[in-house]
């Protein structure tokens, strides 16, 4: 809902850049070439994906922060991610990449149940599914379409060793394989709660999290901004590596409200060339999203636990997304999820 925001100036209105790769490409290209901007940063996987691969066409007219096309395809791979972050030292849960029902049935011989069954290619916790039998796995397999994009990839999912414990995030920003900004946070309240988006999280300070996210990244020669996901192994206390979002995060309110504002700082390289490092923020800042509006449950989920009042009063340590000096987008949304619930 940001388009609502007493903040936002302008807006356009483009094809989907998921199914219409060329048609959004195109018309941002116009716009920009009648409205040079300063900098563009894209914030979704598919817009991510379209300027990434299309830049070259676009930079004349902009400026941007953002990875080479063949480091956002590696960074999106989950299965090449852990086969890098093992071969650097750093722990990463037992995982098969599945190209059929046959070799599914010799690994559901393999791996301890409950385990994971996940996208080789994705985000969002899209196509995840945390299952207890080899009966449940094969039905979950056969259940996933058959289809890919330049997001998600449905066709050979990967079945992963199931990590219990709290997923804590590493996000940085970097430039061509140096970093220039990094915060440490951890998932307070998740949704799906047994590991979807996080929606109360906390900043921590962790360095011995971010240099292996750092040692992760710098191997990538990494440009831009990206978010590095770890769960705490509760049976060992180690660290263990998930995956790289390989975008701006959901949760980038928390890091700008921490201290750390990763967007002027990606502008600032998109502009400048450069940008100077960014180390000190507030740690034990919470910060929780009160409605997402994405389903009927979620409005509900994002509350539970803590009470409004709470979420809004909670002291100089705790933030929310609501915003009594801008709400329209609050309000636009809420329509939209009253709506959606009685058509």
């Amino acid at each position: 809902m940001p388009r609502y925001s007493r903040y936002c100036h302008g807006f356009i209105r483009y094809p989907d850049p998921g199914s219409d790769t060329s048609g959004f490409i195109e018309v941002l290209r116009q716009y920009l070439q009648q409205h040079p901007q300063a900098a563009v940063l894209p914030v979704c996987d598919y817009t991510t994906q379209a300027v990434v691969r299309y830049q070259s066409e676009l930079c004349n007219h902009a400026g941007f922060c953002i990875p080479d096309i063949d480091e956002l395809d590696l960074a999106g791979d989950k299965e090449q991610m852990l086969l890098l972050a093992e071969g650097l030292g750093i722990d990463v849960p037992s995982s098969y990449c599945i190209g059929n029902a046959e070799e599914l049935r010799i690994v559901s011989g393999q791996v301890d149940f409950p385990c994971i069954l996940k996208l080789r290619r994705g985000a969002g916790g899209v196509g995840r599914q945390l299952v207890k039998t080899p009966a449940a796995l094969m039905q979950a397999y056969k259940a996933l379409p058959s289809r890919a994009d330049a997001v998600f990839d449905f066709t050979r999912p990967l079945v992963q060793e199931f990590v219990p414990g709290d997923i804590h995030d590493v996000c940085l920003l970097f430039r061509h394989g140096e970093p220039r900004a990094a915060v440490t946070q951890k998932r307070l309240a998740m949704y799906p709660a047994d590991g979807g988006v996080g929606i109360y999280n906390e900043t921590t300070d962790d360095p011995s999290l971010r240099d292996q996210a750092v040692a992760l990244l710098s191997a990538l020669h990494w440009h831009g901004p990206a978010q590095v996901e770890f769960k705490k192994d509760v049976r060992d206390g180690r660290m263990r590596l998930m995956e790289v979002n390989p975008r701006f995060w959901g949760t980038l309110d928390l890091s700008i409200q921490a201290g750390v504002n990763f967007p002027y700082l990606a502008s600032k390289i998109a502009v400048r060339g450069d940008t100077e490092a960014v180390s000190k923020y507030t740690v034990g800042l919470r910060f929780r999203w009160l409605f997402s509006y994405k389903s009927p449950a979620q409005p509900i989920a994002n509350l539970q636990g803590l009470a409004l009042l709470d979420a809004i009063t909670g002291g100089s340590r705790n933030r929310t997304d609501l915003s009594l000096t801008d709400p329209l987008p609050h309000m636009v949304g809420f329509g939209q999820y009253l709506k959606g619930l009685l058509l």
